[in-house]
């Protein structure tokens, strides 16, 4: 029986165990009557293919490539993309379908470029343009809700239940981390501010404390 479209090639050591299978059914070289039937319905491929496995074994014929043939690769083409890709700014690089519209190649090849890594997508972010005096700061702030209880040896944070921070909700008015595509050989864009107050933004003022439960409510 012939195998259905789509089903995958016989492994090669279903091969091997079908050739070793009709060997032992054979003599001078000739498969016995109904060896190849049985075969095939055992192993779940066709009587010619059973056939051509003994064969490709036992009398040293030319074993046949398995599969499909492999396409040529049109590495010129590949290249010019790739160009063209390298050429669009980024601002325009930010989604597959603003790419695919600058660059004048269809979203479907970017798809599969991105599978073959000749395209990568990658994210970027503001990173805060830090002096040592800020680091400083941030450190002596976290150091200083480092408690010791008295007769314990380990230093925890404090539980911070009885603190309310009064503070001015800033949001932006465009993110401050952006999504591109780059070619495999190409490096991340860098982008940096030195506060997030350059940044246009919508200010909301909000109170944040820690959750609390109340088990009598």
């Amino acid at each position: 029986m012939a195998r259905a479209p789509g089903t995958p090639d016989i492994p090669e050591k279903t091969r091997q165990a079908i050739a070793l299978y009709l060997a032992e059914r054979s003599a001078n070289g000739r498969i016995k009557r109904g060896a190849a039937s049985a075969a095939a319905k055992l192993f779940g491929c066709c009587r010619q293919q059973a056939s051509k496995f003994f064969k490709e074994r036992f009398k040293g014929l030319p074993t046949a490539k398995r599969g499909r043939p492999q396409a040529p690769v049109d590495t010129v083409r590949i290249a010019r993309r790739i160009a063209r890709v390298s050429a669009t700014p980024h601002h325009r690089r930010q989604t597959l379908r603003a790419l695919a519209h600058a660059a004048c190649i269809p979203k479907t090849t970017l798809l599969r470029y991105i599978s073959k890594q000749h395209v990568k997508r990658v994210t970027v972010r503001v990173k805060p343009t830090l002096s040592v005096e800020h680091k400083r700061k941030r450190l002596a702030y976290a150091l200083a809700h480092i408690e010791r209880p008295i007769g314990r040896r380990l230093h925890r944070v404090h539980h911070m239940y009885d603190t309310v921070h009064i503070d001015e909700k800033w949001f932006n008015m465009y993110k401050a981390s952006n999504t591109f595509y780059l070619t495999a050989n190409e490096a991340a864009p860098y982008t940096s501010s030195p506060n997030k107050r350059y940044i246009d933004k919508a200010m909301f003022l909000a109170a944040v404390a820690r959750p609390r439960n109340d088990s009598h409510r």
